[in-house]
């Protein structure tokens, strides 16, 4: 068995290799990706530029040996546009280990927002700075309860807030989710909420739900975070109602377009915190890719199911 390695340093491919006698490791970089001439198994990459450095919509077509391809992050939004439901592979990615992280970044902008740390950072006066807002007693909505909602929603609930889910699916009945509401009740939950906080996989069916109307159903001093995907949300129509006063403060780890202009508008709203899409990145993160990666290689190598499938059909 061959699977070659996206990215990887010398000392994962010396890992791997003490780990898996049977299997033959190998760089993704001696081979022509496009042609299709690979005879290789399986394609695992250690970073989105690595794996955006091999993958292309040719080699899903042309590399028919490959059984398998791993994405490290969480987000397949651009693979599933290139005809990944139609792949002759199965393909796996880096969701529910990335949500420890990109939780505390989300937790970090909201206490950012409503504690005005964002005016004192910038040196506003004193005098100036708004009042600083309380999480406790509030609501908060979480948009998305995979493995980063859940872990977001555990952390707002510990600063005692009540948090509503709205999601595509049931999830556990975990006792830190006080109400839930499906994606099309969306309308429903956003006038509950004190804050919202976006953690949904952007998929054709997500793509822009966060829309004009969306932001006018939400309360007139809500706070809004984003730290899945920029693709959910409408640009204009959140530059056109921050500009109106609506909405208290909003700060995103994610834009559309990605990166945001220097010049765009939202750039310029001192109640706008935009951070350069670093939740999902952590010192133990490397950790949690590699145990995931070698779980994998060994259920590959066995023939068994393998975990972290995207599901083709919903995108994520």
């Amino acid at each position: 068995m061959k699977i070659l390695l996206c990215g990887a340093t010398d000392e994962q491919f010396a890992r791997l290799r003490s780990m898996f006698l049977e299997v033959k490791f190998e760089s993704s970089d001696d081979y022509d990706l496009v042609s299709g001439e690979v005879d290789a198994d399986a394609l695992v990459a250690w970073s989105r530029g690595a794996l955006d450095a091999a993958f292309s919509p040719e080699m899903i077509v042309n590399c028919r040996s490959l059984r398998w391809v791993h994405a490290p992050g969480a987000g397949v939004d651009d693979y599933m546009r290139w005809g990944l439901p139609d792949a002759h592979f199965e393909f796996t990615c880096g969701k529910i280990i990335q949500g420890v992280e990109v939780a505390d970044h989300a937790v970090a902008l909201l206490l950012t927002l409503t504690r005005s740390l964002h005016y004192a950072i910038k040196g506003v006066a004193f005098s100036d700075i708004p009042r600083p807002v309380e999480l406790r007693g509030k609501t908060a909505v979480v948009i998305g309860m995979g493995g980063i909602g859940l872990c977001v929603a555990e952390r707002l609930n510990a600063f005692g807030m009540t948090v509503h889910g709205v999601m595509e699916n049931e999830i556990p009945y975990v006792n830190f989710v006080d109400k839930r509401f499906l994606a099309d009740q969306l309308l429903d939950a956003l006038p509950l909420a004190d804050a919202v906080i976006v953690a949904a996989p952007w998929t054709n069916q997500s793509e822009n739900m966060l829309d004009e109307a969306a932001f006018r159903a939400m309360k007139d001093d809500a706070f809004l975070v984003n730290v899945s995907r920029g693709g959910l949300i409408n640009t204009d129509s959140l530059t056109k109602v921050v500009g109106e006063g609506h909405l208290r403060a909003v700060a995103l780890d994610v834009t559309n377009p990605e990166p945001l202009a220097d010049d765009h508008p939202l750039r310029s709203f001192d109640n706008v915190v935009i951070t350069p899409h670093l939740a999902g990145i952590s010192d133990n993160l490397r950790g949690r890719i590699f145990d995931l990666v070698s779980t994998n290689i060994r259920r590959f190598s066995t023939g068994q199911p393998l975990i972290n499938v995207v599901d083709r059909l919903k995108g994520y």
